[in-house]
């Protein structure tokens, strides 16, 4: 009974005969094996809905991915070569890009101490082909460096941006005035448009309009005074296939498209884990309730007694990751949902207290 003996040692039960303890103790050691993969699958819980609110906001502040660890797909002869400041940031460099017809790609990094070793802003061409995962050490000497002043070397690890891609939706259209627009201002071209798209504090917007002339702002009722914007930002459900357009005479409608596909996919995987929570607490209870029949407590690790509560609450957690999925199409409505979530009660919703 050595193995009796090692158990009892670490996992002492006192009051229950030895030859209970024999019989029982497999069971415990399989309930305190299911607590382990529990709390392993509530930490993947976690760190699945932290990285989707992240992916959401990171959408929303900027109306474009930043990739982390990245390079180009095709670096040969497709670099754009310029003189940038060595403490260049990468709000900096993305503007730098912006301004630039033919920068398609960045590669940013501020690995190095922005003095003797630069920060890098590298600029591509279309000829990249993509952004792709970095897979190598990028260790670069640092020439302007000595003992004093920096490192001689630094391992650059660079953060991947591509410039947003405009789609021509309508010429002669506008949006109707029961569509809420935010005036961007009086810009020279539709290029500034879009630029100011990106850049506005009420954006992202997932669509412009655009008016050529002083004629067709009138036309669309938004001349007030002596001046008005020429450029409109609109926010609308990305799956509505009504757009409330109008013919305008010299106006253009352009989108921009998100691609919300990456969202589901996060609701998706937090719905199989979810399940997979769900069976390993029927298994949990169903081996509970045996070592309890024997009056035997079993003191479960992660602070719940209660199963029926425990299964209500998790069904609660179904029931808002269905309306994620039903809303995340709409990046409003999906930043809405995560704002509900965050504010809601946590005694509702007892899992959610390891993901918020």
């Amino acid at each position: 009974m050595d193995y009796l003996y090692k158990v009892n040692k670490s996992n002492a039960l006192t009051g229950i005969p030895k030859n209970v303890q024999t019989v029982y103790y497999p069971t415990i050691i399989e309930l305190q094996s299911l607590e382990y993969e529990l709390n392993n699958m509530l930490k993947e819980y976690k760190n699945t809905y932290a990285e989707y609110v992240s992916k959401v906001k990171l959408l929303s502040n900027n109306q474009w991915f930043i990739e982390q660890n990245m390079t180009v797909a095709n670096p040969e002869n497709t670099i754009i070569a310029d003189s940038l400041n060595t403490n260049i940031n990468m709000e900096e460099c993305i503007q730098n890009c912006l301004k630039d017809n033919k920068c398609a790609f960045i590669l940013f990094s501020d690995s190095g101490n922005g003095v003797c070793a630069a920060n890098q802003c590298l600029k591509y061409t279309t000829d990249a082909v993509d952004l792709i995962k970095n897979t190598k050490s990028n260790i670069q000497k640092n020439l302007a460096c000595n003992t004093n002043n920096g490192p001689a070397q630094t391992n650059y690890v660079y953060k991947g941006w591509k410039k947003p891609s405009w789609t021509l939706i309508e010429e002669e259209k506008a949006f109707s005035n029961e569509v809420k627009s935010y005036p961007l201002g009086s810009l020279d071209n539709i290029q500034a448009c879009k630029n100011a798209s990106m850049n506005d504090r009420n954006g992202p917007y997932q669509y412009i309009e655009f008016y050529h002339t002083n004629e067709s702002i009138q036309n669309a009722g938004k001349w007030i005074g002596h001046s008005s914007s020429n450029c409109y930002g609109i926010n609308m459900p990305i799956t509505n296939t009504n757009l409330n357009l109008v013919t305008n005479k010299d106006s253009s409608v352009y989108e921009y498209p998100v691609d919300t596909s990456i969202f589901v996919k996060y609701i998706e995987k937090l719905n199989s884990i979810n399940a997979g929570i769900n069976d390993l607490l029927i298994k949990i209870d169903k081996l509970s309730k045996i070592v309890e029949s024997k009056g035997i407590q079993f003191q479960h690790k992660l602070g719940y007694n209660n199963f029926f509560t425990v299964f209500e609450k998790l069904n609660n957690d179904r029931n808002i990751l269905a309306k994620m999925k039903h809303d995340v199409n709409s990046l409003d409505a999906t930043n809405k949902n995560i704002k509900i979530v965050t504010n809601m009660d946590k005694l509702r919703y007892w899992f959610l207290q390891f993901i918020i």
